[in-house]
């Protein structure tokens, strides 16, 4: 017998926010472990074979852009939005689907250069190979060497950035020139790598940043998450918007330990397998029939793994099929094969099935404000399955999937026919009046009801970056049920109705794993704390590779 639980995400679907670490004094010379200049030479020294290693790896970079306005009871609040998608390629090798090679301008050419040209169509996923300079500007300090022999550098504290001990410097050029770093940074203690950097460049058309790198194995700090804010541009034109910008921007990296194979060595890899099922002869047709749905289902969402847009089984998916596993067990539903959930690694809100695998994307779990709404979305996903009895099966057959990543998505067909949308609604209205998540629908129609009021602000938001049905379609939710909820106010402190990008998924640049984040509840001074949907700095809290935690070095 199986059982239905409830408030399984009690804990990682409450309000928070990460919380800073504390400082110490700064420590006498005594307790620092190398003298300063040896410090930044070994650091200096480090970052050229960041450099260097960086070359031979492709991360996936995708950048989500908010361009907001002062409002007085809300504080800033978003206005247009833009999205960038694509793999960082520091040899110029050729871009997604454009078939000819990219020229670098430069090294330093300015992150300017790389958010100037905007993706059109998010049905272009993999469209924009970005260009080399604008990703490098923001993810090293100085490519053409960062030390004591081009900076000054002032050594502040000591302070921990997670469970990571570090030496804290603020710096400035020895000479002004346009494209040098000026700001603070963060030298971790053990082995003297940068861990973060946050200020600017000088001179003009740089903004202001703060980059992040993790401990993805021993020994390797790699570019992870970067944040990249300006309150007021006076008189610039930047994103389709003149006069006094303001913008906020998220960078996340990723798809680090994505290796090129060729099409022999994923043959291999796909047709090596455990040994067949000897208990029977042979399958009945209605078997066959879905073993076959089945291998095609699979093909698709290994190749998206494998290109880096899909995470790997993980914990959440077994949220996720818990939450899925109760409203068939309310509904007396009998679905075969199983329905299971996966984790899309990109921003922009999505859900949708292949097969009878529901996709949900990372950003979408991130503002969801409770346990309800994700049934309530998740419902879509196994309301468009019941809907849609029909798999196209082309995929289950192996050479479909050895292809470039550029064509991923051109293949593959994610969604369904939009003309069963009412279907799917009246599908969803009917499992959830009928799931142990009824009492809660208020809350979940009042998350549908301010992305319907954030839509027309946050197209690209709500769009999902690899197809399949929209959330959102001419100003209106599509394939949800019409749910009562109490009025919509964004200035009400004690109505969550989303919470802002950023806030439940962790994901882990080498592995492209995914895991809830977990926060401290925090008490809202005012609704300009709720920032629903919104683009937000971010904490991350930083672990050696190990779990290797540390004390804090004291007088």
């Amino acid at each position: 017998m199986r059982r239905i639980c409830l408030g399984i995400l009690a804990l990682s679907f409450g309000l928070g926010c990460p919380a800073v670490a504390a400082t110490s004094t700064p420590p006498p010379a005594a307790a620092i472990r190398l003298s300063s200049q040896a410090v930044l030479r070994a650091m200096a020294a480090r970052e050229g074979l960041l450099l260097q290693r960086m070359r031979n790896l492709r991360p996936i970079v995708e950048t989500y852009i908010q361009n907001m306005k002062l409002d007085p009871v809300l504080g800033l609040v978003p206005i247009a939005d833009h999205y960038y998608l694509g793999q960082l390629d520091y040899n110029g090798y050729e871009s997604y689907n454009a078939n000819r090679r990219k020229k670098s301008h430069g090294l330093l050419y300015g992150l300017a250069s790389a958010l100037a040209s905007p993706i059109t169509g998010l049905a272009h996923f993999y469209s924009m190979h970005f260009q080399n300079a604008g990703f490098l500007a923001m993810l090293f300090p100085d490519v053409n060497g960062f030390g004591p022999n081009r900076y000054r550098f002032r050594y502040m504290r000591q302070q921990f950035l997670g469970e990571v001990r570090c030496y804290v410097f603020n710096v400035r050029p020895l000479r002004p020139r346009a494209g040098a770093f000026i700001g603070r940074i963060w030298i971790e203690t053990r082995h003297d790598n940068l861990v973060r950097f946050n200020g600017t460049f000088e001179g003009g058309g740089y903004f202001h940043f703060d980059s992040w790198r993790v401990n993805v194995r021993p020994g390797w700090w790699l570019p992870a998450f970067v944040y990249s804010e300006e309150s007021d541009l006076k008189g610039t034109r930047m994103f389709g918007l003149a006069g006094h910008t303001r913008f906020m921007a998220e960078t996340h990296l990723w798809g680090y330990g994505i290796a090129p194979r060729n099409f022999s060595a994923a043959a291999r890899m796909i047709l090596a397998g455990p040994a067949g099922d000897r208990s029977q002869e042979a399958l009945s047709p209605v078997a066959a029939e879905r073993l076959w749905q089945r291998q095609a289902e699979n093909n698709m969402l290994h190749r998206l793994e494998r290109a880096g847009l899909l995470a790997p089984p993980g914990p959440i998916d077994k949220v996720l099929d818990t939450v899925v596993e109760n409203i068939e067990i309310t509904n007396h539903l009998r679905i075969a094969p199983r329905v299971r959930c996966r984790v899309l690694l990109t921003t922009p809100l999505g859900v949708f099935d292949i097969g009878h695998t529901i996709v949900i994307s990372r950003g979408l779990i991130d503002v969801l404000p409770n346990e309800a709404s994700l049934a309530l979305i998740l419902t879509r996903g196994l309301a468009d399955i019941l809907v849609d009895h029909f798999t196209n099966t082309r995929d289950a057959f192996y050479d479909r999937t050895m292809i470039p990543n550029d064509r991923v998505l051109q293949q593959f067909q994610l969604g369904n026919d939009p003309i069963r949308d009412d279907q799917v609604q009246q599908e969803v209205t009917k499992l959830m009046f009928n799931s142990p998540y009824r009492g809660q629908l208020s809350s979940a129609g009042l998350f549908l009801e301010a992305l319907q009021a954030r839509a027309p602000a946050l197209p690209h938001l709500t769009e999902s970056a690899v197809g399949g049905n929209p959330l959102i379609e001419d100003g209106m939710v599509v394939g949800l049920a019409a749910i009562d909820a109490p009025p919509l106010n964004f200035g009400a402190i004690n109505q969550i109705e989303a919470l802002p990008l950023g806030s439940r998924v962790g994901l882990n640049p080498w592995t492209d794993s995914v895991s809830m984040v977990h926060t401290a509840p925090v008490h809202l001074e005012s609704a300009a704390e709720k920032m629903p949907f919104q683009v937000t700095p971010q904490h991350p809290f930083l672990r050696r590779a190990g779990g290797h935690s540390e004390q804090m070095a004291r007088r």
